[in-house]
């Protein structure tokens, strides 16, 4: 995995989440923008991919993960298409 944006939350108990997003969309924005989720342990819990050449401006999900207790962890990799971006504004875990 590629250095990324990294959101970190703490659970005091295993949960299910779900994680949402918020980006600015624009042209030269990633199709297929990867995140993944990572447990406390640093166990890939799920990827998704998300285009944020649209869509930008508001909360969207990315899914519902079964996460640790701890600190768990939201990435959102560098590793897209050659010639596009990725933007992370904002991660929203409920």
């Amino acid at each position: 995995m590629s250095d990324g944006a990294v959101f970190f939350f703490k659970l005091a108990a295993p949960a299910r989440k779900t994680i949402d997003a918020w980006w600015t969309s624009g042209t030269n924005r990633s199709s297929a923008a990867p995140f993944v989720m990572f447990n406390a342990q640093g166990a890939k819990v799920g990827t998704a991919t998300m285009n944020q050449q649209a869509n930008g401006g508001a909360w969207r999900t990315i899914g519902t993960f079964d996460f640790s207790a701890g600190w768990n962890r939201v990435v959102l990799s560098r590793w897209a298409a050659e010639g596009s971006v990725v933007i992370a504004d904002a991660v929203r875990v409920r």
